[in-house]
Protein backbone atom coordinates (compact mmCIF):
# COMPACT_ATOMS: atom_id res chain seq x y z
CA UNK A 1 0.00 0.00 0.00
CA UNK A 2 3.21 2.77 0.89
CA UNK A 3 5.29 3.08 -2.18
CA UNK A 4 7.80 4.91 -1.16
CA UNK A 5 10.19 6.75 -4.00
CA UNK A 6 13.56 7.26 -2.43
CA UNK A 7 14.79 7.03 1.18
CA UNK A 8 18.22 6.35 2.90
CA UNK A 9 19.28 2.58 3.56
CA UNK A 10 18.00 1.74 1.05
CA UNK A 11 14.18 3.09 1.26
CA UNK A 12 14.01 1.32 4.58
CA UNK A 13 13.31 3.42 7.32
CA UNK A 14 12.99 3.41 11.54
CA UNK A 15 9.43 2.68 12.39
CA UNK A 16 7.27 0.39 14.77
CA UNK A 17 7.34 -3.03 14.38
CA UNK A 18 4.90 -4.06 11.14
CA UNK A 19 2.38 -6.60 11.97
CA UNK A 20 1.84 -9.26 9.27
CA UNK A 21 -0.78 -7.35 7.67
CA UNK A 22 0.38 -3.93 8.09
CA UNK A 23 3.78 -5.29 6.28
CA UNK A 24 1.97 -6.94 3.53
CA UNK A 25 0.19 -3.68 3.01
CA UNK A 26 3.49 -1.89 2.75
CA UNK A 27 5.06 -4.14 0.20
CA UNK A 28 2.25 -5.45 -1.89
CA UNK A 29 2.76 -4.04 -5.44
CA UNK A 30 -1.49 -4.37 -5.59
CA UNK A 31 -2.13 -1.96 -3.29
CA UNK A 32 0.95 0.61 -2.91
CA UNK A 33 4.52 1.65 -5.44
CA UNK A 34 6.23 2.46 -2.63
CA UNK A 35 8.49 5.60 -1.27
CA UNK A 36 10.31 7.12 -5.10
CA UNK A 37 12.12 10.31 -5.49
CA UNK A 38 11.29 11.31 -8.73
CA UNK A 39 13.46 13.16 -11.50
CA UNK A 40 14.14 16.66 -10.06
CA UNK A 41 11.91 16.21 -6.62
CA UNK A 42 12.23 15.35 -3.43
CA UNK A 43 11.30 11.93 -1.42
CA UNK A 44 7.98 11.32 -1.73
CA UNK A 45 5.35 8.67 -0.29
CA UNK A 46 2.46 7.29 -2.63
CA UNK A 47 -0.57 5.67 -0.37
CA UNK A 48 -3.65 3.86 -1.83
CA UNK A 49 -6.40 5.80 0.04
CA UNK A 50 -8.89 3.23 -0.78
CA UNK A 51 -7.06 0.59 0.71
CA UNK A 52 -6.17 2.97 3.90
CA UNK A 53 -9.34 3.89 4.71
CA UNK A 54 -10.80 0.39 4.91
CA UNK A 55 -8.21 -0.65 7.64
CA UNK A 56 -8.45 -0.79 11.20
CA UNK A 57 -8.02 2.97 12.46
CA UNK A 58 -4.93 1.73 14.75
CA UNK A 59 -3.66 0.37 12.03
CA UNK A 60 -4.20 3.13 9.75
CA UNK A 61 -2.97 5.79 11.92
CA UNK A 62 0.56 3.55 12.12
CA UNK A 63 0.92 3.55 8.26
CA UNK A 64 0.19 7.00 8.20
CA UNK A 65 3.13 7.63 10.54
CA UNK A 66 5.59 5.14 8.58
CA UNK A 67 4.62 7.33 5.81
CA UNK A 68 5.50 10.00 7.29
CA UNK A 69 8.95 8.96 8.18
CA UNK A 70 9.74 7.92 4.87
CA UNK A 71 9.15 11.05 3.16
CA UNK A 72 10.88 13.49 6.05
CA UNK A 73 13.00 11.55 7.96
CA UNK A 74 11.67 11.54 11.37
CA UNK A 75 8.14 12.81 12.86
CA UNK A 76 9.05 16.04 14.14
CA UNK A 77 6.32 18.53 14.67
CA UNK A 78 3.51 15.80 13.22
CA UNK A 79 0.86 15.51 15.94
CA UNK A 80 -2.21 13.33 16.05
CA UNK A 81 -4.47 15.95 14.58
CA UNK A 82 -2.31 15.39 11.58
CA UNK A 83 -2.40 11.81 11.09
CA UNK A 84 -6.30 11.78 11.71
CA UNK A 85 -6.50 14.93 8.87
CA UNK A 86 -4.82 12.40 6.11
CA UNK A 87 -7.10 9.82 7.25
CA UNK A 88 -9.99 12.24 6.42
CA UNK A 89 -8.47 12.87 3.34
CA UNK A 90 -7.88 9.44 2.36
CA UNK A 91 -11.60 8.88 3.53
CA UNK A 92 -13.29 10.95 1.23
CA UNK A 93 -15.10 9.11 -1.80
CA UNK A 94 -13.76 10.97 -4.74
CA UNK A 95 -11.54 13.82 -5.94
CA UNK A 96 -8.51 15.55 -5.22
CA UNK A 97 -7.07 17.46 -2.39
CA UNK A 98 -4.21 19.18 -0.63
CA UNK A 99 -2.80 19.61 2.65
CA UNK A 100 -0.37 21.47 4.65
CA UNK A 101 1.17 20.16 7.75
CA UNK A 102 4.86 20.62 9.80
CA UNK A 103 7.49 20.30 6.84
CA UNK A 104 5.00 18.20 4.76
CA UNK A 105 2.24 18.39 1.59
CA UNK A 106 0.03 15.61 1.42
CA UNK A 107 -1.80 15.32 -1.61
CA UNK A 108 -4.80 13.54 -2.71
CA UNK A 109 -5.99 12.63 -6.67
CA UNK A 110 -7.93 9.98 -7.42
CA UNK A 111 -7.68 6.72 -5.56
CA UNK A 112 -3.95 7.89 -4.37
CA UNK A 113 -2.50 9.92 -1.48
CA UNK A 114 0.98 10.89 -1.85
CA UNK A 115 3.18 12.71 0.82
CA UNK A 116 5.94 14.73 -0.20
CA UNK A 117 8.63 17.32 1.53
CA UNK A 118 8.51 20.09 -1.42
CA UNK A 119 5.68 20.25 -4.06
CA UNK A 120 7.61 21.89 -6.50
CA UNK A 121 9.09 19.31 -8.77
CA UNK A 122 12.38 20.34 -11.60
CA UNK A 123 11.13 20.12 -15.29
CA UNK A 124 12.83 17.13 -17.16
CA UNK A 125 14.70 18.48 -19.98
CA UNK A 126 13.48 16.67 -23.56
CA UNK A 127 15.72 13.90 -25.01
CA UNK A 128 17.18 13.57 -28.70
CA UNK A 129 17.50 10.09 -29.03
CA UNK A 130 17.58 7.42 -31.63
CA UNK A 131 17.45 3.54 -32.35
CA UNK A 132 18.86 1.41 -30.97
CA UNK A 133 19.55 3.03 -27.69
CA UNK A 134 18.34 2.49 -23.78
CA UNK A 135 17.78 6.04 -22.38
CA UNK A 136 16.84 7.15 -18.66
CA UNK A 137 12.49 7.50 -18.46
CA UNK A 138 11.56 11.07 -17.89
CA UNK A 139 9.94 9.75 -14.72
CA UNK A 140 13.30 9.25 -13.48
CA UNK A 141 11.98 5.12 -12.19
CA UNK A 142 12.21 3.31 -15.31
CA UNK A 143 14.33 3.17 -18.72
CA UNK A 144 12.84 3.45 -21.91
CA UNK A 145 14.47 0.87 -25.25
CA UNK A 146 14.36 1.46 -28.28
CA UNK A 147 15.43 -1.19 -30.89
CA UNK A 148 15.49 -2.27 -34.51
CA UNK A 149 13.88 -5.94 -34.10
CA UNK A 150 14.01 -8.17 -36.78
CA UNK A 151 11.07 -7.55 -39.68
CA UNK A 152 8.45 -9.86 -39.22
CA UNK A 153 4.48 -9.90 -40.27
CA UNK A 154 3.49 -9.19 -36.40
CA UNK A 155 5.32 -5.79 -36.16
CA UNK A 156 3.79 -3.01 -36.70
CA UNK A 157 5.36 -0.25 -39.37
CA UNK A 158 5.44 3.40 -39.91
CA UNK A 159 3.78 4.92 -42.86
CA UNK A 160 6.34 7.63 -43.19
CA UNK A 161 9.85 6.48 -44.54
CA UNK A 162 12.09 6.38 -41.30
CA UNK A 163 15.61 7.11 -42.48
CA UNK A 164 17.25 6.51 -38.63
CA UNK A 165 15.66 10.16 -37.76
CA UNK A 166 16.43 11.26 -34.12
CA UNK A 167 13.62 11.07 -31.75
CA UNK A 168 12.41 13.16 -28.52
CA UNK A 169 11.91 11.53 -25.28
CA UNK A 170 10.50 13.93 -22.91
CA UNK A 171 7.35 14.34 -20.56
CA UNK A 172 3.85 15.58 -21.16
CA UNK A 173 3.54 18.52 -21.89
CA UNK A 174 -0.06 20.42 -21.67
CA UNK A 175 -1.80 20.38 -25.22
CA UNK A 176 -0.05 17.07 -26.25
CA UNK A 177 -2.97 15.06 -28.20
CA UNK A 178 -2.63 12.11 -30.32
CA UNK A 179 -4.67 8.99 -31.40
CA UNK A 180 -3.86 5.89 -30.08
CA UNK A 181 -4.30 2.49 -31.67
CA UNK A 182 -7.70 1.45 -31.16
CA UNK A 183 -9.41 5.20 -31.18
CA UNK A 184 -11.10 6.21 -33.97
CA UNK A 185 -10.31 10.28 -33.04
CA UNK A 186 -7.53 12.57 -31.55
CA UNK A 187 -7.48 12.72 -27.77
CA UNK A 188 -5.96 15.34 -25.11
CA UNK A 189 -3.43 12.98 -23.43
CA UNK A 190 -4.80 14.93 -20.36
CA UNK A 191 -8.19 13.28 -21.08
CA UNK A 192 -6.37 9.76 -21.03
CA UNK A 193 -5.19 10.43 -18.20
CA UNK A 194 -8.75 11.10 -16.39
CA UNK A 195 -9.91 7.56 -17.95
CA UNK A 196 -6.83 5.68 -16.82
CA UNK A 197 -6.93 7.93 -12.84
CA UNK A 198 -3.27 8.99 -13.52
CA UNK A 199 -2.59 10.98 -10.43
CA UNK A 200 -1.17 14.39 -11.43
CA UNK A 201 1.76 14.42 -9.75
CA UNK A 202 2.84 11.97 -12.27
CA UNK A 203 1.85 13.57 -15.71
CA UNK A 204 4.62 15.91 -15.80
CA UNK A 205 7.07 12.57 -16.21
CA UNK A 206 5.09 10.81 -18.16
CA UNK A 207 7.36 9.35 -21.01
CA UNK A 208 6.21 10.35 -24.29
CA UNK A 209 8.16 10.01 -27.65
CA UNK A 210 7.74 12.40 -30.68
CA UNK A 211 8.99 12.96 -34.19
CA UNK A 212 9.25 16.47 -35.15
CA UNK A 213 7.13 17.49 -32.84
CA UNK A 214 4.55 14.56 -33.36
CA UNK A 215 3.28 12.19 -30.51
CA UNK A 216 4.12 8.21 -32.10
CA UNK A 217 3.92 6.50 -28.22
CA UNK A 218 2.84 7.76 -25.02
CA UNK A 219 2.77 4.63 -21.42
CA UNK A 220 0.20 2.77 -21.35
CA UNK A 221 -1.76 4.42 -23.96
CA UNK A 222 0.83 2.79 -27.05
CA UNK A 223 1.15 4.06 -30.35
CA UNK A 224 -0.40 6.51 -32.44
CA UNK A 225 -2.94 4.92 -34.99
CA UNK A 226 -1.46 6.78 -37.99
CA UNK A 227 1.58 4.74 -37.69
CA UNK A 228 0.13 1.27 -37.46
CA UNK A 229 -0.75 0.57 -41.61
CA UNK A 230 -1.58 -2.99 -42.74
CA UNK A 231 1.29 -4.99 -42.90
CA UNK A 232 0.11 -6.37 -46.39
CA UNK A 233 0.36 -2.84 -47.65
CA UNK A 234 3.23 -2.29 -46.27
CA UNK A 235 5.36 -5.72 -47.42
CA UNK A 236 4.82 -3.81 -51.32
CA UNK A 237 7.76 -1.35 -49.89
CA UNK A 238 10.39 -3.50 -47.67
CA UNK A 239 12.85 -0.80 -48.43
CA UNK A 240 10.88 2.04 -47.92
CA UNK A 241 9.19 1.10 -44.27
CA UNK A 242 11.33 0.14 -41.39
CA UNK A 243 9.97 -0.97 -38.12
CA UNK A 244 11.24 0.08 -34.63
CA UNK A 245 10.18 -0.74 -30.77
CA UNK A 246 9.96 0.48 -28.02
CA UNK A 247 10.16 -1.12 -24.31
CA UNK A 248 9.82 -0.30 -21.40
CA UNK A 249 11.64 -1.71 -18.20
CA UNK A 250 11.50 -0.62 -14.63
CA UNK A 251 10.98 -2.71 -11.54
CA UNK A 252 7.50 -3.33 -11.78
CA UNK A 253 6.71 -2.25 -15.46
CA UNK A 254 7.33 -3.92 -18.76
CA UNK A 255 6.03 -3.29 -22.13
CA UNK A 256 6.79 -3.35 -24.98
CA UNK A 257 5.24 -1.69 -28.38
CA UNK A 258 6.26 -1.86 -31.98
CA UNK A 259 5.70 0.16 -35.02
Amino acid sequence: MINTSNSKNGGRAPGPRATPRSRLLMTDPKLGQGAQRGPGGPPSVEIDATALAAMPRALARRVVRHAVRLACGSLQGIEFRHIERVLALAARSEGDGCLSLPGLIVERSFAWVRLVTSGVPVPVEPQRVEAPGVYPSPDGKSLIQIGVPERSKACDTLRTEWRAEPLELRGWKPGDRYRPVGRDRDHKIRDLFQEARIPSWKRPFWPILLKDGKVLWAQEFGLAAELAEDRKANESFPSIFSSLQVRVVSPDIEKEHEF
